[in-house]
C-alpha cells in the first residue's frame, strides 16, 4: 500500500507519532573527581560525584507532539485556598465560596475534557501523518483514496 502526500504528492510520508519519537534525544553523563591538595593547615582532600541528564528535541519533533491532558493542579489549588485557608485564616467567607465554586468548575472542565475530548485528539493524532518533503499533516481517508489535511 502506497501512501502519498496530498499536497505535493510524495510517497516520503511518516506517522507523526514516529516524527514526534524520532525527535527526543536524551542525554545523560556521570562524572566523579578527587583531589588532595597541601595548604597551611594540613592535608586536604576531596571527593566529589556529578550526575547531569538533559533533553533535546527537534523543532519538527516539538510541532508533532500528542495532545496534552488538562492539569487538575489549578483547580484543586484553588479549592485547597479556599478551604484551607482563605475561610479560616482571613475569615472571608464570600472569598472563600468564590474561590470553592472557580476551582469546582475549573476541576469540572478538566475532568470533561480529559474524559470526552482528549481521547479524540489522541485518537486523531494516532493517525495523522506528515509528508516529509513539504511538511503537510493529513489523516489518509478510509474511502477511495481521498484525504483529510490537517494543515501543515
Amino acid at each position: 500500500m502506497s501512501l502519498d502526500c496530498p499536497g505535493c504528492g510524495s510517497d516520503n510520508v511518516r506517522r507523526l507519532s514516529l516524527v514526534y519519537e524520532d525527535g527526543l534525544h536524551a542525554l545523560g553523563g556521570n562524572a566523579q573527581s578527587a583531589a588532595v591538595a597541601l595548604g597551611t593547615r594540613g592535608l586536604g582532600v576531596q571527593l566529589g560525584r556529578s550526575t547531569a541528564q538533559e533533553a533535546i528535541q527537534t523543532a519538527s519533533s516539538a510541532t508533532a507532539a500528542p495532545p496534552v491532558k488538562t492539569s487538575y493542579r489549578p483547580s484543586l489549588l484553588l479549592v485547597f485556598i479556599a478551604v484551607a485557608l482563605v475561610g479560616p485564616v482571613l475569615s472571608s467567607r464570600a472569598l472563600a465560596l468564590a474561590l470553592f465554586l472557580l476551582g469546582g468548575v475549573l476541576l469540572g472542565l478538566a475532568v470533561r475534557y480529559n474524559r470526552t475530548i482528549w481521547p479524540s485528539e489522541l485518537h486523531r493524532w494516532r493517525a495523522t501523518y506528515r509528508c516529509q518533503r513539504c511538511g503537510r499533516s493529513f489523516i489518509p481517508a478510509i474511502d477511495a483514496g481521498g484525504s483529510l489535511d490537517v494543515g501543515a
